[in-house]
């Protein structure tokens, strides 16, 4: 139990304040249950005391929990009764009825009215009832010590006397525990104390008219994290802090983190509307002697980044609203960028740096649930590039995680990596590509490849003017350089300019070593476009499962001169108005199909030249009448849904390889047939006399003298044929 001491008075026209005699009645705010043997039910049940004994009377009191409180009601004749919510704290020295918290008898939170956390600051520096011998206002002060009683208690002081917010005392009383006040103060309102720097506590207005950089620096100076509360007008409607050239420059010799309250309260703005002040980024590197200085683990958290992307803006090129040469270390949780005016993307990293010739990495980056839009939208008046939602250079280990880009006046994601992983995000309706691999950096006269890789799960891109997803090397034209491994795995495309892009910059620029697309899918690519169009060389690409749907062209296209091994398997292809997949025109490419279902195709399922493997497809409503057409040599078909195919007698005939019922006419002595693939078995029918020549490769029971409609079976072993069965029908 906690000993409640309640004490009423009253004033008198002398100045003193005499005991009032009161009633109170006391009650549990709700019905409740003690422990014990057995538990009992406390039902809310008042009881009544009375302070007739000099204004004051001590009551036990049980503490309350987290589900109830003491419901205090007061009767003084001549005086309307009123009802007070407390809570009781365990306190074995008992408290002050004055001293206990005041609720919200609904949600048990406290009543700001006065505000307990006040009252209990002031109570913790200047003791209980005048103890400390503090001296009253209306009385003599008490001797201290055990040489006499203390004065009667000092009247509390009145909240007008200190601005909680900003801490300011409006009186100057020269008693030692205000500065103690004041320490408590801080604590609970600025910061929580040492903890971290709020910059309303170093003079930001965050009224979206004032330039607050000033007080950002001051606070970015204490070396504490940097706090942005959320900032409203008095019509509850969020203001930004706005941020004049040359923006906040995090620190060099040490770590940096900023924080806010929101993305959509705490906002960070560029300052002047009129273009003339705004060029820089609103966070970025520091500059020492007009060279960029590295960051190193900047954290920026819960906060928004805005731009002025004003059509009317277009003095001059802008950075970035967060920008960085060279950082080591950068993590953003739940922030927004947005109108990067000019040539600024909503983030820019390991940028050119002025003045230096230089380009430094990021090393060891990650965004979690960010946005990116209406970036770069505006061309700046002397030139016409445009920017994107995020725009990186050069980086090693950039992680994404439920990221979002649109509206972007470029690329939604232009990343420039070595170890990028994509993890559930979003890229839509902007006027580049939505997701963009690339590598840079790649010096004239090597034929080095970088270690670089992207990883793409589960990521989404639709209504984008460029590419869904797209791989562009960005190298010298001729100088090999490019992505060593990228794979999209379980994403999906819709309405893009080609869903999936494999692009190239120079003739023989090589894009990536690898390429893996599994169990993703694309849908409905804008007019005369690809589910996938591969225009640059790789060694190696492969679709593995996934769905491809509809389409004015062809499906899958590969028309790389020096694109490697090719593989499309498990996957289904439906409703493209040309040839489902179309293999590339180099004779030396090779193309592995197998596996997939066909449905609905208006031109040819697979359309090739040489090297191709056919083999365990399914064909639904294939248009063509031959859905395999393959033209040069070294094929292998064995999906056999061809009919019968046509060739003239010869001393030595070719039989084509997509089919393996083959009509021979003429009457041309047949001594040879040209080797196919090992194990594979034809069946000839002849339409006229002819003889075919036990000698040669073809090793038969004898010469065959053919008559119409005659049926000679053979199997290939690589070199020779061997007959099987004859027939003369």
């Amino acid at each position: 139990m906690t000993i409640v001491r309640i004490k009423y008075a009253k004033p008198t026209p002398t100045g003193d304040n005499v005991p009032l005699v009161a009633t109170v009645d006391i009650a549990p705010s709700s019905r409740r249950i003690a422990n014990g043997t057995p538990d009992s039910i406390i039902i809310p049940a008042p009881f009544t005391l009375d302070t007739s004994a000099g204004g004051r009377v001590d009551v036990p009191l049980a503490p309350t929990g987290p589900a109830w409180c003491w419901k205090i009601t007061t009767t003084v004749p001549g005086v309307a009764a009123f009802t007070e919510y407390v809570t009781v704290p365990d306190d074995p020295d008992g408290i002050d009825y004055a001293d206990l918290v005041r609720v919200d008898p609904e949600t048990l939170k406290p009543d700001l009215t006065p505000e307990p956390a006040w009252w209990a600051a002031l109570h913790d520096v200047k003791g209980v009832d005048g103890k400390d011998g503090a001296p009253g206002k209306d009385g003599a002060p008490g001797a201290p010590g055990a040489e006499g009683p203390p004065g009667p208690p000092g009247q509390p002081a009145s909240p007008a006397m200190v601005d909680p917010a900003a801490t300011t005392l409006v009186d100057n009383p020269e008693s030692t525990w205000w500065a103690a006040l004041v320490t408590k103060l801080k604590t609970l309102y600025v910061g929580k104390g040492d903890a971290y720097a709020n910059v309303r506590d170093y003079g930001a207005k965050g009224d979206g008219v004032t330039d607050d950089r000033l007080a950002f620096q001051a606070a970015r100076d204490t070396k504490k994290p940097v706090y942005v509360p959320a900032s409203f007008d008095s019509f509850g409607v969020v203001r930004p802090y706005m941020i004049s050239d040359p923006g906040l420059m995090v620190p060099t010799d040490r770590d940096f983190r900023m924080f806010g309250d929101g993305k959509t309260k705490s906002i960070l703005k560029k300052f002047a509307s009129d273009g003339s002040n705004n060029l820089e980024a609103l966070l970025r590197e520091t500059m020492v002697a007009g060279v960029a200085s590295p960051a190193r683990n900047v954290v920026v958290e819960h906060l928004g980044f805005e731009g002025n992307g004003d059509p009317a803006v277009k003095t001059a090129k802008a950075s970035g609203l967060m920008r960085f040469y060279e950082v080591y270390g950068l993590r953003a949780i739940s922030c927004a960028f947005y109108k990067g005016r000019g040539y600024g993307a909503g983030f820019e990293g390991a940028m050119s740096s002025p003045n230096a010739d230089r380009r430094g990495p990021a090393v060891d980056i990650f965004f979690q649930d960010c946005d990116f839009y209406s970036n770069g939208k505006i061309a700046y008046l002397t030139g016409t590039d445009t920017d994107d939602g995020i725009d990186f250079k050069t980086s090693d280990r950039a992680t994404f995680i439920n990221c979002r880009a649109w509206d972007n006046g470029d690329k939604g994601y232009d990343i420039r990596a070595r170890g990028l992983t994509m993890i559930a995000c979003h890229a839509w309706g902007n006027a580049g590509a939505g997701f963009s691999a690339q590598v840079e950096g790649v010096q004239p006269g090597t034929t080095a490849i970088t270690a670089a890789s992207a990883k793409y799960i589960g990521c989404w891109s639709r209504d984008n003017t460029g590419s869904g997803f797209s791989i562009t090397p960005q190298v010298t034209p001729g100088v090999i350089g490019g992505l060593q491994f990228v794979s999209y795995t379980d994403c999906t495309a819709v309405n893009n300019s080609h869903n999936f892009s494999l692009g190239s910059q120079g003739t023989n620029d090589l894009a990536v070593v690898r390429l893996s697309i599994n169990g993703s899918t694309s849908r409905d690519p804008v007019a005369g476009t690809r589910h996938f169009l591969g225009s640059a060389p790789a060694e190696s690409v492969s679709v593995n499962g996934g769905n491809y749907l509809g389409g004015t062209t062809a499906g899958i296209s590969v028309n790389a001169a020096q694109l490697g091994p090719f593989t499309v398997t498990g996957a289904t292809i439906e409703g493209t108005g040309g040839n489902a997949i179309t293999g590339s025109n180099d004779v030396t490419a090779r193309a592995t199909i197998t596996g997939n279902t066909f449905r609905n195709i208006t031109g040819a399922a697979f359309s090739g030249v040489s090297n191709n493997i056919i083999a365990g497809n399914t064909y639904i409503n294939v248009s063509s009448a031959t859905p395999i057409t393959v033209t040069g040599t070294n094929n292998r078909v064995l999906d056999k849904h061809q009919g019968v195919r046509t060739v003239a007698s010869a001393a030595t005939i070719t039989l084509p390889e997509i089919t393996d019922f083959i009509a021979v006419s003429g009457t041309t002595t047949i001594t040879s047939i040209t080797a196919s693939w090992a194990q594979r078995t034809v069946r000839l029918r002849f339409t006229g006399a002819i003889t075919v020549t036990d000698g040669s490769n073809l090793i038969l029971a004898g010469n065959y003298v053919a008559a119409n409609n005659s049926l000679l079976t053979l199997i290939c072993d690589g070199t020779n044929w061997y007959e099987t069965a004859r027939s003369t029908n």
